[in-house]
Order: structure tokens, then sequence, then C-alpha cells
């Protein structure tokens, strides 16, 4: 085995023999530094996989989160669209508690108005007409309440919701206090005794009337 180097020499012999066993020992500590290296290499793979895995739980978390949150937005603006676009309506409660507060009221003269061309705003109107006729037919002639129903026609300005105002204080001061009663929300703000304010055209309600109850639009939805 002469083409192995040292081979026929002490000399060489032992230096390779010196050789090998310090490559031998170098070889096992490179094993256990490779050990060592492996196992805290498995053990950042591991921290590193939890950490991916508790970034994709949040952002899991936050999309689900978000979803929720915009399926609520949408459910609150479809139900507001879905209130702004239904029709004001007098409960049966609201129509018993009118009743029951203007029976005894002593009565009077009321001009229901409304704007021409609101088919809402006359729905409501008709509702509340339909309780003085209710009143009225409890009682014999004279009426209990002289109602007159009035369509107005404003170019110039729209007058929101249900107002109650008039001449006549103490009949104004009963009827607010009647549909208070009933809880139907109502403002105070008078509108102008004008019939029809159409452009090239003025028509003017004449005397204001004891008391008026307007039934102004609905708002539309913010």
């Amino acid at each position: 085995m002469s083409w192995i180097p040292g081979w026929n020499s002490v000399a060489d012999a032992g230096w390779w023999s010196g050789f090998f066993f310090w490559a031998s020992i170098a070889s096992l500590i490179g094993l256990g530094i490779s050990e060592i290296a492996s196992h805290r290499y498995s053990d950042r793979k591991d921290e590193l996989v939890t950490d991916q895995q508790r970034v994709d739980k949040k952002n899991h978390d936050d999309e689900i989160a978000r979803l929720h949150l915009e399926t609520a937005q949408a459910n609150e603006r479809a139900a507001k669209l879905q209130e702004a676009a239904a029709w004001r309506v007098l409960s049966p409660e609201a129509k018993a508690g009118l009743a029951d507060n203007l029976r005894n009221a002593g009565g009077g003269l009321v001009e229901i108005s409304y704007p021409a061309n609101d088919p809402e705003a006359l729905f409501l109107a008709s509702q509340i007409e339909g309780v003085f006729k209710q009143l009225n037919a409890e009682k014999k002639p004279p009426l209990l309440w002289n109602v007159t129903v009035q369509p107005r026609q404003f170019s110039k300005a729209i007058f929101w919701d249900l107002r109650i105002f008039g001449q006549n204080l103490d009949e104004v001061e009963t009827l607010r206090r009647s549909f208070m009663s009933a809880r139907v929300p109502f403002l105070t703000e008078p509108v102008p005794n004008i019939l029809n304010d159409s452009p090239g055209m003025l028509i003017t309600g004449g005397a204001a009337a004891p008391a008026t109850i307007f039934v102004g639009p609905k708002r539309p939805f913010n």
C-alpha cells in the first residue's frame, strides 16, 4: 500500500496518525456544533411558525371584525333607507291617545293642511282627519270639531314635519297637549299663510285659522 502517504515511514505514519486523531476530534466537535446549530435553528423555525400563525390569526380576526362591522353598517343603512322610504302611520295607540285627549277638549275650528302633490303627507293628514271624524261621529250635531282640509303649494321653501300653530292659543295648546300625550311628535313653528306661491302666482289663505295642523313632508334620509 505504498500509494498511501506515510505508510512506509515511522515518522510519517506517526504524523498521519496524529492528524487523523485530531481530525476525528475536530469532526466530533463539528458534529456537536452542528447538532446544537440544527437544534437551535429548529427551535427558531418553530418560533417563526408560531409568530406567523399569530400574525395570520390576528389578520384573520381583523378581517372578520371588519366584515362584521361592514355588515352591521350595511344593515343600519338598509334599515335607515327602509325607514326613510316608509310612509308615516299613526299607530292604533296614537289614534286612541289622540281621541281620548280630544274627546273632552270642547271642540273648535281646525284646519289640516299639507303640501300639494305630496301623497305621503296627505296620507298622514287623512289619518289625523280620521281621528276628528271619529270624534264627530260620537256626538250629535253640532259637530264637536269643525275640520277643513286644505292643500298648500310652496315653491320657494320646504316646511318639514308636522306642525301645530294658530291664532286661538287655547285651542292650539289643547291640540299640542293632545298630540304630545299621544306621543306624536310635532313642531310649533308656523308656516306662511299661503295657499299657492308658484311662479307668477300668489294666493294667500285669507284670515288665519284658529288652529292649524300642518303635515309637512317627511325629512329625507341623511
